[in-house]
C-alpha cells in the first residue's frame, strides 16, 4: 500500500491517498481516498478507481490547471505487462486521465516543479528487467494545456541492469532551483538538473545495495535542505557544502528493508523530523537534537510498513503520520493507520 497526503478532492482539507493491491486479478484492488467524517471522527473511503493493481501515488497540481490530482501508477487486473500512470481529477467524481503506459512496474512517482519553469512536472521511475538491455527508467511528463496532451521526456538511460526505487524533486543541494533525484539498488544518487536540456549534474555512490527511498527537505533543522537516503538496515544523510557532498550517518536501531523515509513536522513541535517504516514492522521518528539524533519508536504494526506520508488530515491544528501497511488477506483491516502525538 503506498499512501499520500495532500487536498486531492479541493475540498480545502487534505485527505490521506491510498493504493490498495493483494495480488493481481483481485477485484478489491484499486486507488483508494479517506474523507474525515466530522460526526464520529471516522475516515470514510471512497473509491476513486477500483479494479486496478495500485502503484505509488502521489497528491499536487500535476496539470497546472485550477486544483490538485492524484498521480497514480497501476496496472489493469488482466494484463500484467502493461503499466500505467494515470490522473484523476475530481468534479462530482473522480475522472482519469492515462498519462503514459509503460512495459514495466513503476516503483515511485513524484510531482514538482522540477524543471524550474514555473510549471509542476510529473516524474516516475521504472523497473528494470533487463540486465543486458538498457531501459528509459527515469521520465518525466509535462502537460500541454494547448494540446491537452502529456509530453514525455525520458531523463536517462540506465545500463547497469538495476532497477531505479526512488525519485523525488526539491532543491536538493540549496543552488538555486530544484533538481531531480532518483536512487538506484546499485547504491547509485543521480541528480539532474535542466538547463535548455536535462544534464547529471551530480552522480556517486552511497556504497549500499537494494533498494533505495529518498526524501529531500529540511531534516535537521540547520539551514539548507538535507537528502534523506534510507537503505537496507541504513539510514543516510547527504547535505552539499563547500562544494562537495557529506554524508551522515544517522544512528539507528531499526531492521530489515528501509522501505520509506519521509521529512517534516510529525510531533508537532516546530521542528522536522525523519520517520521511517521498515520491512519488519517498526515505524522509528529521528530528531535532531543538541547535535546529535534521536530515535524514538513510534509503533510496531502487525505487517511491513511499505509507505509512510507526514501531514494534516484530522481537522485539528497539527500533523499526523500515516502508513500503508504490506497487504494482508481482504479479510483483514488493511487500511492505513494514522499516529498523532497527544
Amino acid at each position: 500500500m503506498s499512501v499520500a497526503i495532500g487536498d486531492a478532492d479541493n475540498d480545502g482539507t487534505s485527505e490521506p491517498v491510498v493504493s490498495v493491491n493483494y495480488g493481481f486479478m483481485q477485484s478489491v484492488n484499486g486507488i483508494m481516498i479517506y474523507n474525515l467524517a466530522y460526526t464520529g471522527h471516522n475516515f470514510i473511503a471512497s473509491d476513486v478507481e477500483r479494479g486496478v493493481y495500485g502503484g505509488p501515488v502521489a497528491v499536487g497540481n500535476a496539470d497546472n490547471q485550477i486544483g490538485n490530482e492524484i498521480i497514480a501508477a497501476s496496472a489493469s487486473r488482466s494484463s500484467i505487462t502493461n503499466y500505467t500512470l494515470k490522473m484523476y481529477k475530481y468534479s462530482g467524481s473522480w475522472i482519469g486521465t492515462n498519462i503514459s503506459t509503460v512495459s514495466h512496474p513503476i516503483l515511485s512517482t513524484a510531482i514538482g516543479d522540477a524543471d524550474n519553469d514555473g510549471k509542476n512536472e510529473t516524474a516516475l521511475v521504472t523497473y528494470v528487467a533487463s540486465p543486458v538491455i538498457p531501459e528509459n527508467a527515469t521520465r518525466i511528463y509535462d502537460y500541454n494545456s494547448s494540446s491537452g496532451k502529456w509530453i514525455e521526456t525520458n531523463i536517462s538511460v540506465t545500463t547497469c541492469g538495476c532497477s531505479v526505487t526512488s525519485v523525488a524533486i526539491g532543491d536538493a543541494d540549496n543552488q538555486p532551483g530544484n533538481e531531480l533525484v532518483t536512487a538506484s539498488e546499485n547504491g547509485a544518487i543521480d541528480i539532474y538538473s535542466y538547463s535548455g536540456g536535462w544534464t547529471t549534474k551530480y552522480h556517486f555512490f552511497t556504497g549500499t545495495y537494494g533498494d533505495l527511498f529518498l526524501a529531500i527537505g529540511d531534516a535537521d533543522n540547520q539551514p539548507g535542505n538535507e537528502m534523506i537516503i534510507g537503505a537496507s538496515g541504513q539510514l543516510f544523510m547527504y547535505k552539499y557544502k563547500s562544494g562537495a557532498w557529506v554524508k551522515t550517518t544517522i544512528p539507528s536501531t531499526a531492521t530489515g528493508i528501509f522501505n520509506s523515509v519521509a521529512i517534516g513536522d510529525a510531533d508537532n513541535d516546530s521542528y522536522n523530523e525523519i520517520v521511517l517504516g521498515t520491512s519488519n514492522n517498526q515505524l522509528k521518528m529521528y530528531d535532531y537534537l543538541c547535535s546529535q539524533w534521536k530515535e524514538t519508536t513510534i509503533s510496531g504494526p502487525d505487517r511491513s510498513i511499505n509507505s509512510v506520508a507526514i501531514g494534516s488530515i484530522d481537522s485539528e491544528l497539527g500533523n499526523e503520520i500515516v502508513i500503508g501497511l504490506n497487504q494482508g488477506a481482504p479479510s483483514l483491516d488493511n487500511s492505513p493507520r494514522m499516529y498523532k502525538r497527544v
